[in-house]
């Protein structure tokens, strides 16, 4: 997962873009690549809008990842998001 990040900047931004254009057709067609592992994909890249998506649909799956929305360190990018912070108080984690 962590190496996405680094290749949003320089010379790689190119290759990262590009590929994340494939990611569609994996996305619908569910090649093994859970809602979460997406959402950390889309963190890597600053996408927050389709991190939160994918988030929010692993919630709605109940799937277990969902779980560790707030310490995963993928997710740092997203944590100030309302969309985010609405799904942390979903899932019913505490409010600070």
């Amino acid at each position: 997962m962590r190496t996405y990040a680094p290749a949003v900047s320089g010379e790689e931004s190119g290759w990262v873009l590009r590929d994340r254009r494939l990611w569609g057709g994996l996305q619908i067609q569910g090649e093994g690549y859970t809602f979460p592992y997406l959402a950390h994909l889309y963190a890597a890249l600053d996408d927050e809008p389709h991190a939160v998506s994918y988030l929010e649909r692993a919630y709605e799956e109940h799937n277990l990842a969902v779980l560790f929305v707030r310490t995963a360190p993928e997710l740092d990018s997203i944590r100030s998001s309302p969309r985010f912070r609405d799904l942390v108080r979903r899932i019913g984690f505490p409010q600070h």
